[in-house]
């Protein structure tokens, strides 16, 4: 008659099956839990304004440069500009 047994056994290094869940609890509850960063505020109208200028100017420079040996992607950038 052939009996089976099993011996488990767990050195400190290994955790136990409750040790893993009260980990993983422990982390759910502070992913949840985590203060997030204010956010600032979004700039002011004249620093978007601003923006807005120094990116249509950009894109009338580039049309200018691409003038002499591409005049239609010259014009579809002063389209582009035109329409922002």
């Amino acid at each position: 008659m052939t009996t089976a047994t099993t011996h488990f056994s767990y050195s400190n290094t290994e955790r136990s099956y409750i040790a893993n869940v009260g980990c993983a609890v422990r982390n759910l509850l502070a992913a949840l839990l985590a203060v997030k960063p204010a956010v600032v505020c979004a700039d002011s109208p004249a620093v978007v304004q601003r923006n807005r200028l120094d990116d249509l100017e950009t894109l009338f420079t580039m049309a200018n440069n691409y003038q002499h040996f591409s005049p239609n992607l010259a014009s579809e950038l002063r389209v582009m500009a035109a329409r922002a």
